[in-house]
């Protein structure tokens, strides 16, 4: 089920620097389930769900593929991220808009 994108969701919170929790709620995921698939201890998954400790390349890497997005994604709320993916399928879907989008450089 894809969420609906709301306005209030792509509003950056201020204090908020990745969105860990909405992603695990979104694929009801749970502390647990992120140990046992990452190998990780419960305690430093833990200390990742409170932010207790900072994140890192290789977290955000294992936690992106657990969650099955990209790693960028984690940085933003999931319908935002969502929104993002129809915008790139609509443009992709455009052979000109394409191919104009495939001359700019990154």
């Amino acid at each position: 089920m894809v969420p609906i994108l709301l306005v209030e969701d792509m509003k950056n919170e201020g204090k908020k620097d990745w969105y860990l929790r909405e992603w695990m709620e979104l694929r009801e995921l749970s502390q647990q389930r992120i140990h046992q698939l990452s190998g990780w201890s419960v305690g430093k998954v833990n200390e990742i769900f409170h932010s207790q400790t900072p994140y890192r390349r290789e977290s955000v890497n294992i936690l992106s593929e657990i969650l099955e997005i990209e790693p960028y994604e984690l940085l933003m709320p999931p319908a935002m991220a969502e929104w993002y993916r129809r915008i790139d399928a609509l443009a992709l879907s455009h052979p000109e808009l394409a191919a104009k989008l495939a001359e700019i450089e990154v």
